[in-house]
């Protein structure tokens, strides 16, 4: 699991992607908060 910088529309924030089986999740961590979800 390695972090990328992530550029959203006001400021960057910091992903990862973990790969799980046959889908990733892929996570956003900025100064607000988290987002996190399923890719298939």
């Amino acid at each position: 699991m390695n972090p990328i910088k992530v550029q959203l529309t006001r400021k960057q924030g910091e992903g990862y992607v973990i790969p799980l089986g046959p889908v990733n999740l892929v996570n956003v961590i900025t100064d607000k908060g988290m987002v996190g979800l399923w890719g298939f």
